[in-house]
């Protein structure tokens, strides 16, 4: 009995086993809320500071591009886009972040010079964002010479454009089509194409823009002569000045005849964007028949840039027309508006279909001139290319080198009639362009 008792009363190690259990609870605590608060602080700390490298490397993309084309050198800019988070024992960390590099021949510079000759050159937006875990960073664009912040919340003006309203400095990148995403480091090859400068006594330049209000509020504080019309500016050059052209290749070594025109005929691009449908329901679009028309700026529903056409087609009515068309006139954009499609093989356009059974169909026009392709039938959901060959408009009369209207149609074939049990419903259209 007394043996039992002395065991029974020896409590030491029961107490340091508690308090050891104790200290550890406490640390994985600690270590959790480390975890939980720590480490997303640090670690948002961190894509700060590499956020304002990566704002350091674009300023310097931009002196690089402009350098290319002055001196006539291929450069190569770096973007540090790759970043790795600091590792610390017991904590973890989340993925690496991603980078989007995004080049879009989707920009065109109309030149007017000396009362009567006119140029246009097709020119790339270049658009940089990283995916961080922690910090919402905005992503970083080149347009025409602007560097921009463009956020969810908004964009705004990083770095001046090199147009003034003195001269007419251009900044003209080529480019394919492309998005490419990368956890590590971007090398942008940037070569040489074209450098001259031009004397004139006047001149009108105009080009289409993402950001019409950064630009308006940037001319307006130099007192340029300018105008806005919808995406598109005009500044005015009523006086003796110059053209300045800089003109890079992104990628892959090009070339280009502009200002004057050269023996060479300057090379077809892959793709000639005659309408992103940016901005619809400007002075330019005007629709017909049963339904209505509107810009639809959700994601979902947008294959290019940031906007389609929404046609929401109502064919419930019998006395009703069968049909719901929406025409695009650039000849009523200021200034007028035309495209140069010879050497291209098709017209293509992006079409968000809802399985409707119903005929979509498109058509071109160049003055009086006007083709209508054989229609198709949206016999599938979600986005699908559709394919016009360019041969059978310029077989039937149509200018080529001259497209002045553009006409998207919803229609109820014969063959559905009253039958159809979707009458009413929504086709999305997005990415008009000209291509090979």
């Amino acid at each position: 009995m007394r043996s039992m008792k002395t065991l029974c009363s020896d409590e030491k190690g029961v107490s340091e086993v508690i308090g050891a259990i104790l200290i550890f609870t406490i640390l994985v605590a600690f270590l959790g809320m480390l975890q939980v608060y720590g480490v997303p602080a640090w670690n948002k700390e961190t894509e700060f500071g590499h956020f304002n490298r990566l704002y350091d490397d674009f300023l310097d993309m931009k002196r690089i591009i402009q350098d290319t084309a002055v001196y006539d050198l291929p450069r190569t800019a770096v973007l540090h886009t790759s970043l790795d988070y600091q590792v610390r024992m017991f904590l973890v960390n989340p993925p690496k972040p991603s980078a989007v590099l995004t080049t879009s021949y989707d920009k065109y510079i109309a030149i007017t010079y000396n009362g009567n000759i006119t140029e246009r050159v097709n020119s790339c937006t270049l658009r940089v964002e990283e995916k961080y875990n922690y910090f919402t960073a905005p992503a970083f664009v080149l347009e025409h010479g602007m560097i921009i912040g463009d956020a969810n919340t908004g964009s705004y003006k990083i770095d001046d454009p090199p147009i003034t309203k003195n001269n007419m400095d251009l900044l003209i990148m080529g480019c394919d089509n492309s998005s490419s995403g990368t956890t590590g480091s971007l090398n942008l090859h940037v070569y040489p194409v074209l450098l001259n400068t031009l004397s004139v006594s006047n001149a009108t330049l105009s080009f289409n823009t993402d950001y019409p209000l950064l630009w308006g509020s940037y001319l307006s504080s130099m007192g340029a002569d300018y105008s806005v019309a919808g995406d598109i500016i005009t500044v005015n050059y009523k006086y003796p000045t110059k053209i300045k052209v800089m003109h890079i290749s992104l990628g892959a070594p090009s070339n280009l005849s502009l200002l004057p025109a050269s023996i060479t005929p300057a090379p077809v691009p892959s793709s000639l964007v005659l309408e992103s449908f940016e901005t619809v329901g400007d002075g330019a679009y005007s629709g017909s028949g049963a339904g209505s028309y509107n810009q639809n700026t959700d994601p979902s529903y947008v294959s290019h840039l940031n906007g389609s056409l929404q046609m929401n087609y109502d064919f419930s009515l019998m006395l009703a027309d069968k049909n719901l068309t929406v025409d695009i006139d650039y000849q009523r954009y200021t200034p007028a508006q035309s495209f140069d499609i010879t050497g291209y093989s098709l017209l293509r356009i992006d079409v968000f279909g809802d399985s409707s059974g119903y005929d979509t169909s498109l058509s071109i026009s160049s003055g009086a001139a006007k083709y209508e392709w054989a229609p198709v039938g949206i016999d599938w959901s979600g986005w699908r290319t559709l394919n016009f060959a360019l041969s059978e408009a310029s077989a039937s009369g149509v200018d080529l080198g001259a497209v002045d209207a553009v006409q998207v149609k919803i229609q109820e074939p014969e063959m559905v009639g009253n039958m159809s049990v979707n009458k009413t419903g929504t086709v999305y259209y997005d990415y008009l362009r000209a291509s090979d």
